[in-house]
């Protein structure tokens, strides 16, 4: 009777430090683009969305074509294009087009500005256009997120509670 319920207090405290240990909060960071202009008149919008370890999750930013340069697609769907976060910029690299778009941000927390970048043919940078103005929304969302451990998980915690209680069942033999 003490090895089942031991077993049964085991199971229930591996499994609510598993459930407590894989809770965790994760920021969500999304950058909406509006009103964005080039100097060759040309327009540029869309969405960039973040999570807290600064890797791009999504992204869909399009940009229209001006005097310099035609529209392009930014999209992360996209298996050739490639982005570059760093602080305050990303840099989006389209492969197939041979165009590259930075987006270079100032400020801090949500209340950044768009504050210089430029669209232009890659490794030549000619042609090319820099962004005149554009409107830029940041918003933060807090996402929790529960997993459910791997069955992995679950077979190396059902061999810790057998293993103890075989050693329980051996002292229990070797005492009586």
């Amino acid at each position: 009777m003490t090895i089942i319920r031991l077993a049964a207090a085991s199971v229930a405290a591996c499994a609510a430090i598993s459930v407590a240990s894989n809770s965790f909060a994760d920021n969500v960071t999304t950058y909406t683009l509006t009103n964005g202009y080039f100097t060759d008149f040309g327009t540029f919008y869309g969405t960039i969305t973040v999570d807290n370890t600064t890797m791009v999750t999504t992204f869909d930013v399009t940009t229209t074509s001006g005097n310099e340069l035609p529209g392009d697609v930014y999209t992360s769907t996209s298996p050739n294009i490639t982005v570059t976060p760093s602080f305050h910029q990303f840099v989006f690299d389209d492969s197939v087009n041979h165009t590259q778009l930075a987006l270079n941000f100032s400020g801090f927390g949500d209340n950044l500005d768009l504050s210089f970048g430029y669209e232009g043919v890659v490794p030549s940078g000619s042609p090319s256009r820099n962004i005149y103005s554009g409107d830029l929304d940041v918003t933060t969302v807090n996402e929790s997120v529960n997993s459910v451990p791997e069955p992995a998980s679950w077979a190396m915690m059902l061999v810790g509670v057998a293993f103890a209680g075989a050693a329980l069942r051996r002292r229990g033999v070797a005492s009586a």
